[in-house]
């Protein structure tokens, strides 16, 4: 489900405001875990970050013990058009070593598939 998954929320990002709108009137959740957000407004302040910083992190909310960290694929236009992400077992210092040790590598992943890509391989999210 991409209300609790790090692709899915960098998709949901990606959404323009009437479509994530539409997307959360719409939602029904499941808790997974204990650490699952199931609030729309807890989500969309998520969904809010993740466009901020171009970078989600979640922990724990699909499955206990798997965290994950994703990074947005987009096309020449600037337009995200898929999600690129790094699964991890959970340990207490797991997020702080992801986004100093590993997110720059992601992102420069993300930006060497980026330059791959053809012009308009694939439809941005909600295009």
């Amino acid at each position: 489900p991409a209300y609790c998954t790090s692709m899915g929320r960098v998709l949901l990002a990606a959404l323009p405001a009437a479509g994530l709108d539409e997307w959360l009137e719409g939602l029904d959740t499941q808790r997974y875990t204990s650490r699952t957000v199931v609030d729309p407004a807890r989500l969309r302040r998520i969904i809010e970050n993740v466009r901020r910083d171009g970078h989600v992190w979640v922990e724990q909310e699909l499955e206990t013990g798997l965290c994950s960290l994703a990074v947005p694929l987009r096309d020449r236009a600037g337009q995200v058009v898929a999600a690129l992400n790094l699964g991890m077992p959970f340990h207490a210092d797991a997020r702080r070593r992801a986004t100093q040790e590993l997110l720059p590598a992601l992102k420069q992943t993300a930006e060497a598939i980026e330059r791959c890509m053809p012009a308009n391989w694939l439809a941005p999210v909600g295009g």
